[in-house]
Formats: structure tokens, C-alpha cells, sequence
């Protein structure tokens, strides 16, 4: 079983991919597309060794876990189960939920839920400026659902609620994640 889990989410367009991103620059990585949980393994780059996994399929348009099946959520949740690595990250709508991320804790998994927000002329900005296609209730909803699994996050014991700012640069959204999350540091 993993020991830990950091989990991004937001409204679309507040920057959870490019975050990711940031996070594990400089980390190796295998795709591993065709497995039943699509991941990645995270490997550091000195020693080879697999130290963590990153849910979903990186892709430049919906990365992360919005890239699964609508079903993966009992699958995702058998497959960490199974895995010895010291943490998994995620990003994403589809994997934000209290069946997924309750089962983790239930099961002593600590998960760090970072929770991206940004004002609504920002996310209406970058939703314009990638051509964004998706109806406007529809975004409001994804941004109601993260707001709602940070409020889970925040009075669930074993889980750990972390705010951070999008308008905020990525060096210092980056910096936060990685105070409350040390394990994304690649270390000597």
C-alpha cells in the first residue's frame, strides 16, 4: 500500500497540470498507458529507483485523471492498495472523490488535497485563450465539486487540506505544495 497521497484539484483551467508538471520536473518517468490504472511511475534520476506514481495519462489536452474511465475510481483504489511505493499523486476531477480518497484514508493512506483556486476572470481568461469548448454550468460544477472535496479535506481526520492560489506564480504554488508534501523533493 502507498503511504501517501497528494491529490490536485480545482476548477478547469486553474493550472493543476502545469503544477503537476512542475512538481516531478527532473523526475524519470514510465508511461504505462495500456495498464488497467493508467500511470506513470515516477523514478528518481540518480538512483533509477521507482519512488512514486502518477495517476493518469499526460496528454496536452485533459491530462491527469480526467483522461480515465469514468469507472476507475473501485480499480484506482484496488490498484494503490497493491502498490509498494512510498507515495501517488493525481490531478483531476475524475479521481476527486469521497469514495476514492475516503478509501485511502480509510485504509490509513495520509492524502494531502490540494485544493488550486483562482477568480473567475482568470479561469475565464485561460478557458478563452486554450479555445476552451466546455459549457459555462459545466465549469461551474467542476469548480463546486473541488470546493466541496476541499471542505471534505479539511474536517476529514487523515486527510490534509492545502490552499493554494493559482494568480500565485508556480515557482510559489510549487514552493507551498511541496512544504505541506516533501516527498515530491527528488533529494541529494
Amino acid at each position: 500500500m502507498i503511504n501517501q497521497l497528494l491529490y490536485i484539484a480545482g476548477p478547469p483551467g486553474a493550472g493543476k497540470s502545469t503544477l503537476a508538471r512542475e512538481l516531478t520536473a527532473g523526475w524519470d518517468r514510465v508511461l504505462l498507458r495500456a495498464h488497467p490504472v493508467p500511470h506513470s511511475q515516477l523514478k528518481h534520476p540518480a538512483s533509477g529507483r521507482v519512488v512514486g506514481l502518477e495517476l493518469g495519462v499526460p496528454r496536452d489536452s485533459f491530462p491527469g485523471t480526467d483522461a480515465l474511465a469514468m469507472d476507475i475510481g473501485p480499480r484506482a483504489l484496488t490498484f494503490l492498495s497493491a502498490q509498494m511505493v512510498p507515495f501517488a499523486m493525481g490531478e483531476g476531477a475524475r479521481l476527486a472523490t469521497r469514495p476514492f480518497l475516503g478509501g485511502l484514508v480509510q485504509a490509513g493512506v495520509r492524502v494531502t488535497f490540494v485544493h488550486l483556486s483562482a477568480p473567475q476572470s482568470l479561469l475565464d481568461e485561460r478557458w478563452r485563450a486554450r479555445g476552451g469548448k466546455q459549457n459555462p454550468a459545466w465549469r461551474k460544477g467542476a469548480a463546486t465539486r473541488a470546493l466541496r472535496m476541499a471542505d471534505w479535506a479539511h474536517v476529514t481526520p487523515g486527510a490534509e487540506l492545502v490552499e493554494v492560489e493559482a494568480q500565485c506564480s508556480l515557482a510559489g504554488q510549487a514552493a507551498t505544495v511541496r512544504d505541506a508534501f516533501p516527498l515530491v523533493e527528488l533529494g541529494d
